[in-house]
């Protein structure tokens, strides 16, 4: 599983939501703590509200991917490990809800 630093990068990177990070259990305090971690560490630039990943972040980010084991194009859509459930054993039975109308 990523890093809550990673997933912050990547989505810097990507341009996406913070929802992802709020999913992962983040609050929005949290999340401007690492923002403000990651801007004192030169990751990313914060300006006229807007942040951006700087060169040296993304050279972070590829050489984090790259120690991870990560191929390029697996880096285009992180694996959202949030919505994956538990493997059951092979000895349950799983039946569908009743769809007969009374």
């Amino acid at each position: 599983m990523l890093s809550k630093e990673l997933t912050l990068l990547k989505l810097i990177e990507a341009g996406g939501s913070i929802s992802i990070l709020r999913e992962l259990g983040l609050t929005y305090g949290q999340i401007a703590i690492m923002l403000q971690q990651q801007e004192k560490n030169g990751n990313v630039t914060i300006e006229d509200g807007f942040v951006h990943l700087t060169q040296k972040g993304q050279e972070h980010l590829e050489s984090e991917f790259k120690q991870l084991g990560y191929r390029k194009k697996e880096t285009w859509i992180l694996p959202q490990l949030q919505y994956y459930n538990e493997q059951i054993s092979l000895d349950e039975i799983v039946l569908p809800p009743n769809r007969v109308k009374l």
